[in-house]
Parts: structure tokens; C-alpha cells; sequence
């Protein structure tokens, strides 16, 4: 039996919350062909989606997560797809949770390890157990929609999924590659002449060891001459020194005598200050003799200072006394401005109360000013309101109700339904006529211009249908047009009724706002006079308060006056006996005296000082100053010297530079000279390796070419039994009897052979039959998938098929399970296929029109 080449493999349960059109699915598969039928668009192939989804982590081709999230979820709404399944004798149940965004978490668990939080990850642990990443799932067991045709027209694909069941691709994929690096190890072999690089080797050593030996005899020159440099540059160092303390104690003699010259004329200069105090008859003297002196001068200043105050205070106080003042009433004046202030401060909160009152009257009345605007507004907004609901209802009745023409695209949709479906069997007819010696409906003869009729008769027809399509979609246009602007003007007049009953409530609200108004009109006026007496009140309080002040003021002064004149004779007593106590005004001319002479005294002092410091300080330098003109010849020849040390390192300089460059050219040369010699031995070796490694693989090549073909042949041979297996009970007709793969060249080609012993190739039959050998081939693939999960999956597998070869696929379908495969999924929208499940029917149904999510129910299998 050809299952026990399969792991024991199948999928049990799908759960599906948010997926596309789905919003909460549970679908339980079973054993055996499993039939999911519906109509299109009622979300049959978002199911098979799904699994492949949940299994690689991929969505449908062009798709976005934002697409596959179900229309009219909120924004942050989650999806969920979770697959349960057997693979290979273990149970697994793959959760992956999604969101607009992408993916927010995956796990797979079961008898695996658990992976979370990583869909990546799932997805390896998948691949690994399935044996098949996702492209090699969808090639070997899941059949699309308009695919299973595909599988023999194309030739590339269908040579590369042939070569890998037959185990070859990877062995081609080798040939390839060795031939490849054949053809590279040949280039680099045959990219230059052995012999020449080898000579050229051996005299770039020769040039190598001549510039080594120039190099080595030019460092030692160069060696030598750095280290006299270096002792030069020692004898120059300490000479230098030399000549900065002999240049030291030049400057140090020379600065000697230049003070010496000076302090002598200071001497001078003092000795004759001295004689010149000392016949004034001034002695020597201390400084705080001088400091005692003039203590007491300020003292006597200040005695003094103090007399001539109190006596200037006594003069004016005596004038002040003999004034003749009375004392006058300020104490009822005082009152009287009192009072005043009080009367002028009731007014003045009187007038800020009822400026409050008017300001809060005025805001009202603008506030109720704009309301009643407002209202006028909406008022006269509404009185259009009865017009326009006159002018959409009489657009309703020239448009139609909803309902009218909701109607009208029903019966649109299902004129259109019919009339594709007849292009469909026009198109299924004329393909068929093409290739046929019969007619495809009656089966007589047909010769070429009986051909040429029908072909034109069915093509004119399908045309004349295209063209009635189109017609009928243009008027589907027009009534969609139609239906959104009756459902606008019915929205519309639901709201603009609401509003009518809004009108009166206004007008009545308008008339209690305009008797407001008017309220507070009268009331605003009123304020307004109260006010203006208010003012003219305060202004009066206010000149009458001014006067009264005035007056006030004038008798305060007086008053004042009065005080001082009463305090100035309280203290003309104290001023005299004050001046009794300090008695008379000192002699302050005396003392001043005394102090100058005893600063003259002090300054005698300090030039005797200072004259025994400058003698001092003579004699010091006058023995420094002798040795100037001996430290100057001591100075030149040092510096006579160290330019003869100098001018000697220059020229050493000189030479140095030049060997220097000399050594620099002789390394780089040395260098180029090394890098040329790798250089050539690695590309020696390397050519030497290439021709030594291209033998190697010629050979390797020719073995793995003799096994591809050793492997093709005798696995081809078992392909072509699984083929003709399942052509047997899939075709319900005995007019083929065979089909074979056969190997042309790098190609595969597929033969059918007729009952009467014909062999033709499969592009010269009918389009029925050629599909017939697309599913056959399609089968045979997946059993033939060593690694295979033991499942099929199907989309819409009867695409093309009349009656009779449905039937036939629904007995193979219904008996594959049991021979090939462990479970067959079907999607279709084809009732027929019902016939073909031996597992389970599940309808899936959907109201597209409302946007309702699709419904999945199980119905039970009959048994025939």
C-alpha cells in the first residue's frame, strides 16, 4: 500500500476568532476526505489560509494583517488562529495571536517542547516536524484554485518538483556546483605561465638579499653618526650652561655697579638734609612723639568744635525765645475733616455698588442680546427646514424606495450569476471543440469546417453574454448609485422631522427674551440716574473735604510753630550750662607748632637710618663690582665655542638627513620586495592547488552524474506505477489507458496512451482530460512525497470539469483515503463533491450583503 511510505499525520480541530471573514469558527476534522462546500465569497478558502498560517507563520499572498483582521473590529482587537493536528505519531495544538500590527505572540505545544512569545521559532519546531517548509507544502499537498492546471503547464515547475521527489534535485544542485568551481579552478589554473612566475620568483630573492645587505651596511654608517650627534648635542647642553652663569654673573657685576653709583649720590643727598635740620635746631626724635602731639591737637579740635556749635545753637534759640506765638484750635478742624471723609467714603460705596449693579445688568442684557440672536439664527435656519423636506421626498419618489431598489439588484445579481455561469459552459464547450474529432455534446464526427461554425456560433454567443454582463453591471452601477443617495435623502428626513418640532419651542423662547430685554432696558436707565447723582454728590464731598483740609493744614503749622518756640526755651538753659563747663575756646596754633618741629625731629632720625644702610650696602658692592671686565672674556670665549660645537652638529645633521632617506628607499624597496615574493608564492601554490583540485572534481563529477541518472531511472519507473494507480479509478473513461513520465533531455514530458495502442503527449488533449491528468499528477506527487504528511489538501478541484469526470474524482477522492492518504481536505463550491466525503460536510455560509461573518455547520455524510 502506498501509505506506509507516510508518517501517520492528521489535522483534528481549527479555531478561528477574527480571521477574515470569520469571527468565532471551530471546525473538527476527521479521518478520511473531509468536504468544506459553500458559495464563493462565503469564506471557504480563508479556512485552508488559515492552516497555513497557523503552520508557517505567513499570510496569503499581498495580504496584511490589517486585512485579515475581520472588518468592523475595533482598533485594538486581537485574532486568533489555533490549529490541533498528528504529526508523525505526535499531538500538537499551534496558537498564533495577532493583532493590526502583526503577530503578538505564538506557541506550539503538545508532545514538544513549548516555544512562546517567539512565531519564528514555532515556525522552525513546524518545518522540522512536517519535514517541509512552506513552499514544499503548498507543491506537494495543497492544491489552489486554478493550480492543479498549472502543475502540467509549467514545465519548470513542474521538473523542479519532479527531479526533488525522485531525490535528484539536490544531487543536481552538487553537479552544478562542482561544475561550477570545475570551471573556476580551470581559470585560475590556466590565468598564467608556472615556469615564468618561478623565475620571476627566484630573481626577485637574488634582488631581496642584495637590498638587505645595502640596507644593513647603511644603518651601521648611519648608527655611528647618531652617536656622535648624540655627544655633540652633550658637549653642546654643558656649554650652554656654561655660558648662562658666566652671562649671569656679567649681568650681576654689571648691575653692581650701576647700584653702587646710585646709592653714593643717595648718600650724598641725605648727609646734606641732615645739615640742613640740624641748623634749624632740630634734634632727633621718635614717632609716637609725634603721635602723642597730635592726639592732643585733636582733642583740643574737637573742645573747640563743640564751643562753637553750642554757640551758633544759643544765638538761634535766643531769636527763636523771643517770639511771641499762641497756640492755636486744630482739634475741631481735625474733626470737621473727619466727618467729611466719612460722608465722601458712604458715598463713593454707594456709587461702586450700583456701577456693579449696572455692569451686571449690561452683561445680562448681552447675554440675553445674543441668545435672542441666536435663536433668530436657528429660527430662520428651521423655516427653510419644511421646504427642503418637500423637495427630498419628491427626489425619494422619483429614485424609488430602498426596498424597490434593493429588489431590482437581486434580480440584477442573479441575472448576471446566470449569465457567467453560461459563459463559463460556453467557455468549457469551445476549448473542448478545439482539440476534438467529436462533438463534445452529441459526440458525432467533425470536420474542420464544422468546427469553424460551432466556434464562431458558441464565440459570437459568449460575447453577446460579455457584452449583456457588462450592460447588466452598469445598470447594478446605477442602482447602487441610486440606493446610497435614497438611503442619504431617508437619513436626512429623519433628522431635518426632528427638527421641525424644535421651531415653536424657539419662538416662544424668543418672545420671553425680547419682555427681558425690555426689562432690563428700564432697569439699566434707572441704574444710570442713580449714578450720576452718586457723582455729583462726591464731587461736592470732595471740594468741601479739600477746603477743610487746607485749613487743617494751616492751623497744624501754626501749631508746630508754637511747639518750638516752647522746646527752644527748654533748652537755652542746658546750652548755657554746657558752655560753663567747657569754659574757653583753646589755642589751637601753639600746639601745630610743636607738632611740625617734632616731624622734622622724626625725619632726622630716619636720614641718620637710611644713611647707615646706604654705607652698608656700598661697601658690599663695591667688592662685586671690581671683576666686570674679566667675566666679559670669560663670556666670549665660551660663546666662540659653542658656535664651533654648533656649525659641527648642522653638518652631522646634514648627513643624517640623507642616509635616513637612503635607509627609507632601501626598506620600502625591501618591503615591495617581500610582498612581490608572497605574492608570487601564493599564486604559485595556488594555480599548482587549482589543477591538482580540478582533477580531483572531474572525477567526483562524472560519479555524481552516473548516480543522478542511476537514481532517476529506477524511481521514475515507481512514480509512473503511482500515477497509473490513481488514473485508474480517477478517469471514468476507457479511451486512455496509460500515462508515463519520461525524461527529454532537461525535461520532463508526460505521454498518454489511447485503447488503440496510440502514444500522443498530454498538450494535445482536451482540456476535460488534460485537467484529469493535472489531478492525477497532482495525487501522485504528494504520495509519491517521501517525507509527505499523509494529507491533500484541494481548492475548488472540479475548476473545468463536466458531470460525469466530477463523479469520477468524488469516487477517487472518496476512495483515496483508505489507500493513499490519511485524511483529504476539499474545498468547493460544487454540491456534486459532497458524494466524495467519507469524514465529514461542512457548509460554510455567509450574508455578504450585511456584512454578516461567515456561519460554519456540519451536515451528515451519506453513505452510497
Amino acid at each position: 500500500m502506498l501509505r506506509d511510505a507516510y508518517k501517520q499525520s492528521m489535522i483534528h480541530r481549527l479555531h478561528l476568532v477574527n480571521w477574515k471573514s470569520h469571527a468565532k469558527t471551530e471546525i473538527r476534522f476527521s479521518k478520511g476526505t473531509n468536504v468544506i462546500v459553500g458559495i464563493n465569497g462565503a469564506g471557504k478558502s480563508s479556512i485552508l489560509e488559515a492552516i497555513l498560517f497557523a503552520l508557517y507563520g505567513e499570510l496569503p499572498g499581498g495580504a496584511t494583517y490589517e486585512k485579515v483582521l475581520r472588518r468592523g473590529t475595533t482598533r485594538d482587537a486581537r485574532g486568533v488562529v489555533e490549529l490541533e493536528m498528528d504529526v508523525g505519531g505526535k499531538h500538537i495544538v499551534i496558537t498564533r495571536e495577532f493583532s493590526r500590527k502583526g503577530q503578538t505572540r505564538a506557541r506550539i505545544r503538545g508532545d514538544v517542547k513549548t516555544l512562546t512569545e517567539k512565531p519564528s521559532q514555532v515556525t522552525e519546531e513546524v518545518i522540522k516536524l512536517l519535514g517541509m517548509d512552506r513552499k514544499t507544502f503548498e507543491k506537494a499537498v495543497y492544491g489552489r484554485q486554478g493550480e492543479i492546471a498549472a502543475l502540467l503547464n509549467d514545465r519548470s515547475e513542474r521538473k523542479r518538483l519532479i527531479n526533488r521527489i525522485l531525490g535528484i534535485e539536490k544531487l543536481q544542485v552538487l553537479q552544478t556546483a562542482i561544475n561550477s568551481a570545475i570551471t573556476r579552478l580551470r581559470r585560475i589554473a590556466g590565468s598564467a605561465d608556472l615556469g615564468t612566475m618561478e623565475r620571476d620568483l627566484e630573481n626577485a630573492r637574488q634582488r631581496l638579499k642584495e637590498v638587505s645587505a645595502e640596507l644593513e651596511g647603511t644603518q651601521r654608517l648611519l648608527a655611528e653618526w647618531k652617536s656622535r650627534e648624540r655627544e655633540l648635542d652633550t658637549a653642546i647642553a654643558r656649554t650652554r650652561e656654561e655660558l648662562q652663569e658666566l652671562e649671569k654673573s656679567l649681568a650681576e657685576a654689571r648691575s653692581a655697579r650701576q647700584e653702587l653709583a646710585r646709592l653714593k649720590g643717595m648718600e650724598k643727598n641725605l648727609e646734606e638734609r641732615a645739615l640742613e635740620l640740624r641748623r634749624e635746631g632740630i634734634t632727633p626724635k621718635r614717632p609716637e612723639d609725634v603721635e602723642k602731639l597730635r592726639g592732643k591737637l585733636k582733642e583740643l579740635e574737637r573742645r573747640a568744635k563743640q564751643i562753637d556749635e553750642l554757640l551758633t545753637l544759643e544765638k538761634r534759640l535766643l531769636e527763636l525765645a523771643n517770639k511771641r506765638v499762641e497756640k492755636p484750635d486744630a482739634e475741631s478742624a481735625r474733626k470737621s475733616v473727619e466727618e467729611l471723609e466719612g460722608q465722601l467714603q458712604r458715598v463713593r460705596e454707594e456709587l461702586a455698588e450700583k456701577r456693579r449693579a449696572l455692569q451686571e445688568t449690561e452683561k445680562r442684557i448681552r447675554e440675553l442680546e445674543a441668545e435672542a440672536a441666536e435663536l433668530d439664527r436657528r429660527i430662520r435656519t428651521l423655516t427653510g427646514v419644511e421646504q427642503r423636506i418637500k423637495e427630498l421626498e419628491k427626489r425619494v419618489e422619483e429614485l424609488g424606495s430602498v426596498e424597490e431598489i434593493e429588489k431590482a439588484l437581486r434580480e440584477l445579481s442573479e441575472e448576471i450569476s446566470a449569465a457567467e455561469t453560461e459563459i463559463k459552459q460556453e467557455s468549457t464547450f469551445v476549448s473542448a471543440l478545439r482539440s476534438a474529432s467529436q462533438c463534445p455534446v452529441c459526440g458525432s464526427a467533425l470536420d474542420d469546417e464544422r468546427r469553424r461554425e460551432l466556434l464562431e456560433e458558441h464565440t459570437k454567443r459568449m460575447a453577446k453574454l460579455r457584452e449583456r454582463v457588462e450592460e447588466l453591471r452598469r445598470k447594478v452601477a446605477e442602482l447602487k448609485r441610486r440606493q446610497a443617495e435614497s438611503k442619504g435623502i431617508q437619513e436626512e428626513l429623519r433628522r431635518l422631522s426632528a427638527k421641525i418640532g424644535i421651531l415653536e419651542e424657539l419662538r416662544r423662547r424668543r418672545e420671553e427674551i425680547r419682555a427681558k430685554l425690555s426689562e432690563g432696558a428700564a432697569m439699566r436707565e434707572k441704574l444710570r440716574r442713580t449714578i450720576a447723582e452718586l457723582e455729583a454728590r462726591a464731587r461736592e464731598l470732595s471740594e468741601q473735604l479739600r477746603e477743610k483740609r487746607a485749613a487743617l493744614e494751616q492751623l497744624e503749622k501754626q501749631l508746630r510753630e508754637y511747639e518750638e518756640v516752647e522746646k527752644a526755651r527748654r533748652e537755652l538753659a542746658s546750652i548755657e550750662e554746657r558752655l560753663r563747663i567747657l569754659g574757653e575756646r583753646p589755642d589751637l596754633e601753639d600746639i601745630r607748632r610743636q607738632i611740625t618741629l617734632a616731624e622734622k625731629g622724626v625725619e632726622l632720625s630716619r636720614i641718620e637710618e637710611r644713611l647707615a644702610q646706604i654705607r652698608q650696602k656700598i661697601e658690599e658692592l663695591e667688592s662685586r663690582a671690581q671683576n666686570v671686565e674679566e667675566l666679559e672674556n670669560k663670556v666670549q670665549t665660551t660663546r666662540d665655542a659653542l658656535s664651533k660645537l654648533v656649525a659641527e652638529r648642522r653638518a652631522l645633521e646634514a648627513k643624517i638627513l640623507t642616509e635616513e632617506r637612503r635607509v627609507k628607499n632601501l626598506e620600502e624597496l625591501k618591503a615591495t620586495l617581500e610582498r612581490r615574493i608572497e605574492e608570487l608564492e601564493r599564486r604559485i601554490a595556488e594555480i599548482t592547488d587549482a589543477a591538482e583540485r580540478k582533477a580531483i572534481l572531474e572525477n567526483v563529477a562524472k560519479i555524481v552524474s552516473a548516480a543522478a541518472e542511476q537514481v532517476k531511472e529506477s524511481r521514475l519507473a515507481a512514480i509512473n506505477t503511482i500515477l497509473n494507480t490513481v488514473w485508474a479509478t480517477l478517469y471514468p473513461r476507457k479511451d486512455i489507458t496509460e500515462l508515463r513520465i519520461v525524461p527529454e533531455k532537461n525535461d520532463y514530458r508526460i505521454y498518454a496512451k489511447t485503447a488503440n495502442g496510440e502514444t500522443v503527449d498530454v498538450d494535445s488533449l482536451s482540456g476535460g482530460e488534460r485537467f484529469d491528468v493535472a489531478l492525477a499528477l497532482r495525487i501522485a506527487v504528494a504520495a509519491a512525497w517521501g517525507r509527505s504528511m499523509g494529507l491533500l489538501v484541494l481548492d475548488e478541484p472540479t475548476h473545468n470539469l463536466d458531470e460525469e469526470a466530477t463523479d469520477a474524482l468524488a469516487e477517487v477522492l472518496r476512495h483515496l483515503p483508505g489507500d493513499s492518504f490519511e485524511q483529504i481536505i476539499i474545498i468547493t463550491h460544487n454540491e456534486a463533491l459532497k458524494k466524495a466525503a467519507t469524514g465529514k460536510i461542512i457548509v460554510v455560509e455567509r450574508d455578504k450583503e450585511r456584512g454578516r461573518p461567515s456561519i460554519v455547520r456540519e451536515v451528515p455524510v451519506t453513505a452510497e
